[in-house]
């Protein structure tokens, strides 16, 4: 099978040796490969891709590199995989972990003896902790989310995770206990109420978050001494349009939000005192309707999936340069399929 065939690319992830990008494609059952140029292009691969269960909606690696994990929402499991040095995927025995519901999207605590799942339909999450040897083992019943669990951010410390929920808008903030269980800070929720939470990152430099909502603003919070979160002056920007993911550089300098209604990807400095100012021009063409954001870890070039329904979606490639503006690459996109999906980069492990 070809890469770059099918429908919804949901998720690429990225090794840090030999750049190769896997492209999960939700309609095809499979996880395409790339290579990642020097110069951020992405460049199919010759060798096969990854069979995957017809219900994954996520694929996370712990921060080793060493193993990964599917979500899959329809058989109520989480599939637990081996991943060689090159990036193949190997079945952990046993292949798949039970969940209480239906997992879609996943973390992993960056100590990488944790898991949490995001079950949308019972609004809750899913905590499991991770063997040496990869398996899940649950940590017992769910937490219960405010909302609809959509997305995951751990704070600075990495002592606490916040949760994006997508209807009632809002963001859940936890601590996390030593045996990674989660108990509520207070207050258990903040943006409650408000339009759909899409997406939040954090500048630890500034001790700083920031969260867009479908509503077309990037809510400024400040993270206080026990990583509860509470509203910078002024508490939220406008962005260019009903508002999706964002990304930040990884000093912290710059963010980006992709606007699905805008069409555009909003760009902005991160101000010492961890408010956001518009870069000239703030917003970008990513037409059209651009979703999911992915930043390499070099912080030196942003992709965005960009959704056609009737037609083939491509992924937009973009440089940043030395002030924080997005560049086009050439070519400025390739093609993914129809559809769209979450797009995120993360490491896979070096080869010794």
């Amino acid at each position: 099978m070809a890469p770059f065939t099918g429908t919804d690319i949901y998720k690429m992830i990225l090794g840090p040796s030999g750049r190769v990008a896997y492209a999960l494609n939700l309609a095809t059952h499979r996880i395409f490969q790339y290579r990642i140029a020097t110069d951020g292009r992405l460049l199919p691969l010759s060798t096969p891709s990854v069979v995957t269960k017809e219900g994954v909606r996520d694929f996370v690696l712990t921060s080793d590199g060493r193993f990964g994990y599917m979500s899959d929402a329809s058989d109520e499991t989480i599939s637990q995989y081996q991943v060689s040095p090159s990036g193949m995927l190997t079945p952990l025995t046993p292949a798949t972990a039970p969940v209480e519901a239906k997992p879609r999207v996943l973390c992993i605590h960056p100590d990488g003896r944790t898991l949490y799942a995001a079950n949308q339909r019972d609004h809750n999450i899913s905590q499991f902790r991770i063997t040496p040897g990869g398996q899940l083992i649950s940590l017992g019943p769910p937490v219960p989310s405010s909302g609809e669990p959509t997305g995951f951010t751990f704070a600075p410390d990495h002592h606490a995770l916040y949760v994006c929920n997508w209807s009632p808008g809002s963001v859940s903030q936890y601590r996390i206990n030593t045996d990674g269980r989660l108990t509520p800070l207070a207050p258990a929720q903040v943006l409650e109420g408000g339009a759909a939470s899409a997406g939040l990152v954090l500048a630890p430099a500034v001790r700083s978050a920031y969260v867009t909502n479908a509503g077309g603003q990037i809510f400024q919070y400040r993270i206080n001494a026990d990583d509860s979160l509470s509203s910078l002056v002024p508490a939220s920007l406008p962005t260019g349009g009903s508002s999706e993911k964002l990304v930040i550089t990884p000093l912290g300098r710059f963010v980006y939000v992709s606007n699905y209604g805008g069409e555009s990807i909003s760009q902005y400095k991160v101000n010492t005192d961890g408010t956001l100012i518009a870069l000239s021009p703030r917003d970008v063409d990513a037409h059209p309707m651009p979703e999911p954001l992915a930043m390499d870890p070099s912080g030196r070039f942003v992709y965005t999936i960009n959704d056609s329904k009737s037609g083939v979606s491509r992924i937009s490639q973009f440089r940043i340069s030395a002030t924080g503006q997005l560049v086009p690459l050439t070519p400025a996109t390739v093609p993914a399929g129809p559809g769209s999906g979450l797009l995120t980069i993360t490491n896979l492990p070096e080869k010794k």
